[in-house]
């Protein structure tokens, strides 16, 4: 086992244990983007040029939907914020 790893576990066993389910959180988000940073780019790269075949006018719309779905969900996100709805 690595040094860096031994005073890890270390401080882990310091944490009280109404602490530990917040720590394995922090934890195991922070192992899940360490692990989906190092997937093969190729896993997104396998959707490029799938909308070759769309017409620009196609992509227009799909753009524009988009853009009114955001804007949508964003404006939602900040009445619920403020305490409105």
């Amino acid at each position: 086992m690595s040094a860096e790893r031994n005073r890890i576990l270390k401080e882990i066993r310091l944490i009280p244990d109404d602490k530990l389910q917040e720590l394995y959180t922090i934890l195991h988000y922070y192992r899940m983007g360490v692990q989906s940073s190092q997937e093969k780019p190729g896993s997104v790269m396998k959707f490029a040029g799938s909308w070759s075949d769309l017409s620009e006018d196609e992509a227009d719309l799909i753009l524009q939907d988009i853009y009114q779905r955001r804007q949508k969900a964003f404006s939602q996100r900040r009445s619920c914020a403020n305490g409105s709805n």
